[in-house]
């Protein structure tokens, strides 16, 4: 296997135990994602999050509002997540699955602490999967898998994409 998707497939979201109990500057939190998130970029050059992303966010309600400045554990922990989903769901989507985490039962960092663990069964079963993939196999394996892959991710995106917006019905009722 590739060592690059060796090295996704090891990594992780930030641990909850690794998220520093003290308030971030944007700054401090960049550097938090840009190490714990290393494993899970596409390129050297591609950035994590930026000060603009976060700022975005922050407008559109995905994420809340810094207190003087100053990142807490809660915003950080809706940012590790926002980062894994942001790639799959609109601004409009992860701002609704915001609104969703704050009825959900149990504490924030109980909801993230389950993401987790959902998040290390697919790294796990996406390993099992990959497993088969060489670098012997034919253009045409290769072909295959890439295609399998994206198509169970375009279904699974629709699926999520139709939940959600059945569940937004929900928080409007």
């Amino acid at each position: 296997m590739n060592e690059r998707i060796e090295k996704m497939l090891a990594g992780q979201s930030i641990p909850v135990e690794d998220i520093p109990k003290i308030d971030l500057y944007m700054d401090q939190l960049l550097g938090l994602f840009e190490d714990h998130f290393d494993s899970f970029r596409r390129t050297d050059e591609d950035k994590i999050l930026t000060k603009t992303m976060i700022n975005n966010y922050v407008k559109a309600k995905v994420v809340m509002r810094p207190e003087k400045k100053k990142y807490g554990i809660d915003h950080t922990i809706q940012l590790a997540m926002l980062y894994q989903l942001k790639g799959v769901l609109s601004i409009h989507d992860l701002h609704t699955l915001n609104q969703g985490i704050g009825k959900v039962d149990g504490s924030l960092e109980e909801v993230y602490r389950e993401f987790l663990a959902m998040e290390e069964e697919t790294l796990t079963d996406m390993g099992t999967y990959l497993e088969q993939y060489k670098s012997d196999l034919s253009a045409d394996d290769k072909m295959r898998m890439i295609s399998k892959l994206l198509i169970e991710s375009s279904i699974k995106k629709r699926l999520a994409e139709m939940l959600l917006d059945e569940f937004e019905e929900t928080l409007t009722e």
